[in-house]
């Protein structure tokens, strides 16, 4: 009889698996990492949310890259200065942050969705500025390119100062906000003798970039040993620009629709 009741509640628990996955029940966690497969079956309105061509609409999923291996780039330029990427170190250095950024899909689409907003005027603004085109990437870095959450987040005097603070949260804050950035990265390059030691100052400040080039006697970026934060933001930026300037190639197709 005990034994009759042990094959029993194996049973009952092998039955409760199966009408678990036959029902699509699933964890918060598991929800919000897997991919939902798009069916007209699901009651998807494919008229307004039309699907990626090359997707059909018989329960197959888009392509995804959750669990693909995704190499990175060879060879990289950022603002016309090479990234020395044959040297194991930089490399390892810049996989690492290659491999955070292309595998967190929600923030890759959701820049991917904001771009197509804001890169149009901070192209503008930068070719105005007679800066090169890659400091687009810093702002990503730096923003995320949500405007009212970055002028809360920073202060907008950190910026633009007591005098000239812009009130509220408005599209013109913000980009009166990027635009002294812009001047201060500029500023900075004209210190420095490239853009990444440029942007290194930025985070973590010229005097301490100055003392560490002098006692490293070093004045290129990849060979300097400096705070941690600071190289892990200019990797970062570098993986940002590699992610987001041929985003199709790592698995990532927005559709039109989409953006914002």
């Amino acid at each position: 009889m005990r034994k009759y009741l042990c094959f029993s509640a194996y049973e009952t628990f092998s039955l409760l698996l199966v009408l678990m996955a036959l029902t699509g029940c699933s964890t918060g966690r598991v929800d919000r990492e897997q991919p939902s497969s798009i069916s007209t079956a699901s009651g998807t309105d494919l008229t307004r949310h039309p699907l990626p061509s090359g997707v059909s609409s018989t329960g197959a999923k888009y392509p995804t890259n959750l669990a693909a291996y995704i190499p990175p780039p060879n060879q990289m330029v950022f603002c016309g200065e090479p990234v020395p990427l044959d040297d194991q170190e930089v490399w390892e250095r810049f996989d690492r942050e290659f491999t955070i950024v292309v595998y967190n899909n929600a923030q890759m689409y959701l820049w991917l969705k904001r771009m197509h907003r804001d890169f149009p005027w901070l192209e503008k603004r930068l070719q105005m500025l007679s800066l090169p085109d890659d400091l687009k990437y810093v702002i990503v870095e730096e923003t995320d390119l949500l405007p009212r959450v970055w002028l809360s987040k920073i202060g907008t005097q950190r910026l633009t100062g007591p005098n000239s603070t812009p009130s509220g949260y408005t599209q013109s804050a913000y980009e009166q906000a990027v635009d002294v950035e812009l001047s201060k990265l500029r500023a900075l390059r004209s210190q420095f003798p490239s853009w990444t030691l440029a942007i290194a100052a930025y985070y973590c400040g010229e005097k301490r970039l100055t003392d560490a080039m002098a006692q490293q006697k070093l004045t290129d970026f990849y060979l300097l040993q400096l705070p941690l934060a600071t190289e892990y933001n200019v990797f970062r930026i570098l993986a940002i620009k590699a992610a987001l300037e041929n985003p199709e190639r790592y698995g990532y197709v927005l559709p039109p629709h989409a953006r914002y």
